[in-house]
């Protein structure tokens, strides 16, 4: 928690001067993300999230939906990331000067870059944001084959708390099971 809470990016310029360009000190921001799965374990700890009296199903399909978007989050900064010039790594082309978000701000190349990875991870794409370089193909790959596994796990979830939801259709389909277990013996 210490280390999370020291501001590095206000620290180390005074320090070493100019730092915007080093990209070991942007992943020092990173640690920040850990404190987020601290501030559940908090809440459940003291009982905050059962005095709520919310659905437990409801409350884990919101934490489902949050897990979804926090994976998107991470995956659209790194695609944003790898087209920046810094990181071209000798590509000319990326999607940012191929679809014309050159001067764009960054909360457009964000959303530009999250609704790619949205699109990419949940379905096969529409083709108006696509790689234009290599380095961008192979994490489009990536991309594609960590979100069927990351899509496939979520829907088994989502379906196991719709059986919780409803245990009358558990019931049901043991007793169909029995019937052609029956029907079969006849």
């Amino acid at each position: 928690d210490i280390i999370a809470t020291i501001p590095f990016d206000a620290i180390l310029p005074i320090f070493l001067g100019d730092v915007s360009n080093i990209t070991a000190i942007r992943m020092i921001r990173f640690v920040r993300i850990f404190r987020i799965a601290k501030i559940y374990k908090v809440l459940d700890k003291d009982g905050f999230l059962s005095k709520l009296k919310l659905n437990p199903q409801l409350l884990q399909l919101i934490i489902l939906l949050v897990e979804l978007f926090f994976i998107a989050h991470v995956f659209a900064c790194f695609w944003h990331y790898l087209a920046l010039p810094e990181n071209a790594d000798g590509y000319f082309e990326n999607w940012i000067t191929k679809f014309g978000y050159e001067h764009a701000i960054e909360s457009d190349r964000y959303v530009t870059s999250l609704y790619y990875i949205v699109v990419t991870m949940l379905t096969i794409g529409y083709g108006d944001i696509y790689p234009t370089n290599q380095l961008e193909r192979i994490y489009a790959i990536f991309t594609m084959v960590t979100g069927v596994i990351v899509f496939s796990t979520l829907m088994s979830k989502v379906a196991a708390l719709f059986d919780k939801l409803n245990p009358s259709a558990k019931l049901q389909a043991g007793k169909m099971l029995e019937l052609k277990a029956f029907l079969i013996e006849i």
